[in-house]
Parts: C-alpha cells; sequence; structure tokens
C-alpha cells in the first residue's frame, strides 16, 4: 500500500474480507475496484463507504451479471418503453442500492448490449 507508483487495487478475495479491504485501500489513497458484495452486513458496508468518501477515492463494485440474458431482456423491455412490473423491492441488493443512493458514489445503472 505504500508503493506509490500503484494508483489502484483490485480486490477479488472472500467476502468477509472486502470491507476491511476497502477501508484499508481507502485510506492509503488507492482507487478500488472490488468484488460483489462489498460485505454481508450493512454496518460494515456503511463504514467502508465512508471510509471511501471521506478520502474522495473512486470505488467501483463489479457486478458481473449485466451480460445474463435475463438482465439483456430486462433491458430490451426498458428501452422498449413497455410496461416493466417491479416484484421484489425489499431484496437486500435493493436495500444496499437505495443506501448507496444517499452518498455521493450513487451512479446512474447504465446497460450495455
Amino acid at each position: 500500500m505504500d508503493d506509490k507508483r500503484i494508483d489502484a487495487v483490485v480486490i477479488c478475495s472472500s467476502t468477509d474480507t472486502h470491507a476491511q479491504m476497502i477501508t484499508e485501500t481507502a485510506q492509503a489513497g488507492k482507487h478500488i475496484f472490488c468484488e460483489k458484495p462489498i460485505a454481508l452486513e450493512l454496518q460494515k458496508i456503511d463504514a467502508a463507504l465512508q471510509a471511501v468518501d471521506k478520502v474522495k477515492v473512486k470505488l467501483q463494485v463489479g457486478f458481473n451479471r449485466r451480460f445474463d440474458p435475463s438482465f439483456k431482456r430486462a433491458r430490451e423491455l426498458v428501452a422498449s418503453d413497455r410496461s416493466v412490473r417491479h416484484t421484489s423491492s425489499a431484496s437486500p441488493a435493493a436495500t444496499l442500492r437505495r443506501r448507496l443512493c444517499r452518498t455521493s458514489r450513487c451512479r446512474a445503472a447504465s446497460f450495455s448490449t
């Protein structure tokens, strides 16, 4: 972490290490790409996001299902202006998304085909 030649860190370890590694990497002033999820407990997620926000490094969380056929179909439905029924607003992902969107790290999702 002390190597000035390193600008960013990729975190692809077990989930239970992500939040702590994000915090330590942010404190070192490095940008971060972390495989999902950040953590399984909202307290740990909040602490990691606060560490990132405090030093203004960039954090990207990998979500590789964007190429899943179901996601592609959802994108097509939304893009076609057809009526789409949202069926799960109480999911852990929805809860996390709501929390993230209260921070400066929230960005609108985009789909690429």
